[in-house]
């Protein structure tokens, strides 16, 4: 079997900054997993927790034997020195483009990214905070707000003009594809579906 330790609510601060100016270069990922005490000393008890556990019955007549970190660690030196070599992010990354108010926040209540038109971030990097549990749940309730707040502040369709006429420059309102289009209708060019073939369009 496998067990795990996680600390979702790390005193250790990762960031992502940019390389440089050009966009086409990838941000560097600094994860600074493991920096401050509080973070080692909740892993470190988390392990022996664990330990604790699958030593107590029934569940320890289930266990052949540890494989890792293995019996053979036992102080808090040697359960870091493994955590440092095998530790991992679990993929449940989060909060890289924060939502809020403050001087830290990359996207505002409505997920638009702040001084960029027209962007917006739907994901688990919203998060001010990683979920407790798992992201999986949280990032698809973003998605669908998200999808949802597309809808409210999309542009309406502006609506196809019917004062066209074929005998003169267009309205100039009016699209040069719309005033065509109608320009063939009345031109029978192009067959109304309908009441009748031969209708015309004023």
């Amino acid at each position: 079997m496998r067990a795990s330790v996680c600390r979702v609510r790390r005193a250790s601060i990762d960031y992502v900054p940019l390389r440089s100016s050009e966009p086409s270069h990838a941000p560097a990922f600094i994860p600074n997993y493991l920096a401050e005490p509080d973070d080692v000393r909740a892993m470190i008890q988390g392990v022996r927790q664990i330990r604790k556990i699958l030593s107590s019955q029934p569940i320890a007549s289930g266990v052949v034997e540890e494989i890792a970190p293995g019996p053979q660690a036992q102080t808090d030196e040697q359960l870091l020195e493994f955590m440092e070599k095998e530790g991992n992010c679990a993929f449940h990354l989060a909060g890289t483009c924060k939502m809020g108010r403050d001087s830290m926040a990359v996207v505002d209540g409505r997920l638009r990214v702040v001084g960029v038109d027209r962007l917006l971030v739907l994901d688990a990097s919203i998060m001010p905070q990683v979920t407790a549990g798992n992201t999986n749940a949280p990032s698809t309730i973003i998605g669908e707000k998200g999808s949802d707040m597309i809808r409210q502040d999309a542009m309406p369709c502006r609506p196809v003009p019917t004062n066209l006429r074929c005998d003169g420059a267009p309205d100039l309102r009016c699209t040069a594809v719309a005033w065509l289009a109608r320009c063939l209708i009345n031109s029978n060019l192009i067959p109304l579906v309908g009441d009748s073939a031969a209708a015309k369009i004023p």
